[in-house]
């Protein structure tokens, strides 16, 4: 949606640094609750970082921004394998915009979308090129279930996967039924969309919306679990 601009408000590039930052909060808080919205000036918080190279404006877009790149890398498939918190993977992340995006490319990233997307695969790639310089372990399952899928796991020494082999041990037991078990492997270890789980079993579910289910339920099980944190953090 556009926003009517005020004929008395000053040219954008005429605003203060603090003033960017601050409209653009408020831009996001709009944006986040489906209100009508511009993001004009968030774009402009991202060009006086990426294409005039202003430190303080990056440092800026990476406040604004820090906790949706934080929860892209919480709800990442593979995140759970890395045994890493996510902000190494934000500061992963950005490192790979700022070098990639310079200032002559940053005229190709038409609005501020098209740079969260952009961002988004940063994260994605800083993440998976993580888990590929580590082991991957390949494990075989039965019959009825995925056949020679490879579990990216860190194993670096003995006490890092003796750690990760506790902490599965403990959701494992924490899981009610074949249900359960199969839509946790499946989603939170393999990556897989609860689509393409469904078409690996027609039979199992009844549609995607029974996988969205289990999935919340154990998730919500889970964080209620007080002897689990000492696995998983605070």
């Amino acid at each position: 949606m556009s926003e009517e601009i005020d004929p008395n408000t000053p040219n954008i590039s005429d605003l203060t640094l603090a003033s960017i930052a601050h409209r653009c909060a408020e831009e996001t808080k709009r944006w986040v609750q489906r209100a009508e919205f511009t993001l004009r000036y968030c774009y402009e918080l991202f060009r006086r970082a990426m294409q005039l190279r202003d430190q303080q404006a990056w440092e800026l877009v990476i406040q604004q921004y820090g906790r949706l790149m934080q929860s892209w890398a919480a709800r990442h498939g593979q995140f759970a394998t890395t045994g890493e918190n996510v902000d190494f993977f934000v500061n992963g992340a950005c490192a790979k915009l700022w070098e990639r995006i310079t200032p002559e490319k940053f005229a190709n990233f038409p609005d501020v979308k098209s740079i969260l997307r952009y961002l988004q695969m940063c994260l994605h790639s800083s993440i998976t090129d993580y888990v590929r310089a580590h082991n991957v372990i390949t494990v075989e399952f039965g019959e009825d279930e995925l056949k020679e899928e490879r579990v990216m796991v860190v194993a670096d020494n003995t006490g890092e996967r003796a750690n990760k082999n506790a902490f599965w041990d403990a959701v494992n037991a924490r899981l009610k039924d074949d249900k359960e078990r199969l839509v946790i492997r499946a989603l939170f270890v393999f990556a897989m969309k609860p689509g393409e789980l469904l078409a690996h079993h027609p039979k199992t579910f009844r549609d995607v919306k029974e996988i969205y289910s289990i999935r919340e339920n154990v998730i919500d099980r889970l964080a209620r679990d007080g002897n689990l944190k000492v696995f998983v953090g605070d």
